[in-house]
């Protein structure tokens, strides 16, 4: 008995022992493998990132010709909107520009008052020219006229025509035609009022909206 009491004792110890020694591994690893580890997978997600960065550069790089093609379009429809506006903002080139459509057409001009159409937001009617996005927010002039004159029919027809179609933004807001007292003619005397618009299509700030948010 005494002999297998020696032994048992002995396992025991040497299973202790052996106990004793997995927890020491299992310490070491936590204490020295484990953090290595996480520096290595932290250090993996810090190189994917740089990867990703460097793929969306090169690609930015690859399109900087479409970019600087789209900037130098828009630069040209800027210049094109503000010139096609540029009537409304000289009440004398608007003034001017009319008359010559009413004498090319053979129209009569009795009378031609300008009026500045104050609170406006857009136009009240479809422009010959298309109205640039966001007018409602960038118009910056808005001039009318009230033109009373006399003409044939088909003449007053065609300055009607060449008004909207060849002023910029311009809407033909009215027609009104009675006949002339002059029944010898076929003449017919007219009122026509129309409205001109200027918008503004310079480059927007976002520093200034950045700033406007905050």
């Amino acid at each position: 008995m005494s002999k297998n009491t020696g032994v048992n004792q002995e396992l025991r110890n040497v299973i202790a022992q052996g106990a004793i020694a997995l927890m020491v591994c299992v310490g070491a690893y936590m204490f020295l493998v484990d953090p290595s580890s996480t520096k290595l997978a932290a250090a993996r997600a810090d190189e994917a990132h740089l990867v990703s960065q460097a793929s969306a550069a090169e690609a930015l790089r690859n399109n900087a010709p479409q970019i600087s093609a789209a900037a130098t379009r828009a630069r040209d429809e800027a210049q094109k909107i503000s010139q096609t506006g540029r009537l409304a903002r000289s009440e004398q080139e608007l003034f001017a520009a009319l008359s010559a459509l009413a004498a090319r057409n053979q129209i009569r001009v009795d009378q031609m008052t300008p009026s500045k159409l104050l609170g406006t937001a857009k136009p009240t009617a479809p422009t010959a020219t298309p109205t640039p996005e966001g007018s409602e927010n960038s118009l910056t002039a808005a001039q009318g006229y009230m033109i009373d004159a006399t003409a044939s029919y088909s003449d007053i027809a065609n300055f009607i025509k060449a008004v909207r179609t060849e002023l910029g933004y311009c809407t033909v807001k009215s027609v009104r035609m009675m006949p002339t007292s002059d029944t010898r003619t076929k003449l017919i005397h007219v009122v026509v009022e129309t409205e001109h618009y200027s918008f503004d299509a310079s480059p927007v700030s976002l520093t200034a909206d950045a700033a406007g948010a905050h």
